[in-house]
């Protein structure tokens, strides 16, 4: 009978964890980039995990460790991309980065491992002394890609002081910021042997496990909270909405402000409608009621809402912002931009200005 170990436990909840986290997010509509940003963080995280629940099953394998070792070295850096995102600076450019800083980190480690070991590039020699240097490759540029947030880090206090919503993005990007420098170090304290190789594994699990529960705690249930409605159409009036459509109302409102889904440029009224598992004239009602807008008005303005604060905060193109927020083409953008504002985009960015919807 298979014995299992507390550390191969916990990791056979941290995979099942992420997986399903994975299996929701891609049967959501979501934002393309979200969406791609959250299951390619929670599948490394998935098989780093199985990983560690199979190390004994493949220690005849020599390759084995190596595999899982780049794929939690991989981690650190989903992570600040995924803070990046969350705090709303665009990741459009940075993708070719995102699959080669984890690379380069492997590369630079297994020289280094080869270079102090007198191993051959080429030739799997020493593996203990080689993970040794894996670990202290992938404490020195993790820490450099979590410190790159230092140089963003006013639109982190920006998210604490706009509202409760920022508030709670704001602790949450603490949160994740806090455990990938714990992570950090555990790969350093591994290479220094101040831990065991068993101690490490038990560390990094329950760290992965910290992530999933901040993820399913928060990131996806965080503006899961009671919305008042006093602002909306009262109940004598004709046209309030029922004790369903105001349910209804919220979902919508969790969509718009955790999943963002207006960040899909074919996002509309009939994807929200599927969604909800309600009729579009449904959708409609409730929204033109409980928003006193149409679903393609509130989309858009949500939309240049986003670019707004994006073209006031970054120095990113005004190409790449119109994709970050949502739109499918630079000629719709700047249409709907300046009906929005009453400015085109160059001219918002160069006045400093904030935009703040009705």
């Amino acid at each position: 009978m298979l014995q299992l170990s507390f550390t191969e436990l916990l990791a056979i909840i941290g995979a099942a964890q992420s997986l399903y986290i994975c299996v929701a997010v891609m049967l959501r509509p979501r934002a393309a980039t979200k969406r791609f940003l959250v299951v390619l963080f929670f599948g490394c995280l998935f098989v780093g995990f199985a990983a560690l629940a199979l190390s004994r099953s493949f220690e005849s394998f020599p390759f084995f460790p190596f595999l899982a070792e780049a794929l939690w070295i991989t981690l650190p850096f989903l992570c600040v991309f995924l803070l990046r995102d969350l705090m709303g600076t665009p990741v459009t450019r940075s993708k070719i980065f995102l699959i080669c800083a984890p690379v380069v980190t492997f590369m630079i480690g297994w020289g280094i491992g080869s270079f102090e070991n007198n191993c051959d590039f080429t030739q799997l020699c020493k593996p203990e002394a080689r993970l040794d240097a894996l670990s202290i490759a992938a404490a020195i540029f993790g820490a450099a890609a979590l410190l790159s947030l230092w140089f963003k880090r006013h639109l982190i206090v920006q998210t604490y002081s706009a509202d409760i919503l920022g508030q709670a993005r704001y602790w949450l990007a603490l949160s994740i910021i806090l455990i990938v420098a714990i992570l950090l170090l555990v790969f350093l304290f591994d290479a220094a042997n101040v831990i065991t190789r068993s101690d490490s594994e038990l560390l990094r699990v329950i760290l992965g496990l910290s992530l999933v529960y901040l993820s399913m705690t928060s990131l996806f249930r965080l503006y899961d909270t009671p919305v008042l409605t006093t602002s909306r159409k009262t109940p004598d009036e004709p046209t309030a909405l029922t004790a369903f459509e105001i349910e209804n109302a919220q979902k919508i409102e969790n969509l718009l402000s955790l999943d963002k889904v207006y960040q899909e440029p074919s996002y509309s009224r009939k994807m929200l409608a599927r969604e909800l598992d309600l009729p579009e004239s449904a959708v409609s009602r409730i929204v033109n009621v409980y928003f006193q807008k149409s679903v393609p008005q509130l989309l858009n303005e949500l939309r240049v809402k986003d670019a707004c604060h994006l073209l006031a905060d970054t120095n990113e193109p005004i190409t790449v912002i119109a994709e970050a927020a949502g739109f499918s083409s630079i000629a719709s953008f700047n249409r709907v931009f300046k009906e929005v504002t009453g400015k085109n985009p160059s001219e918002f960015r160069n006045s400093k200005s904030l935009y703040k919807p009705e």
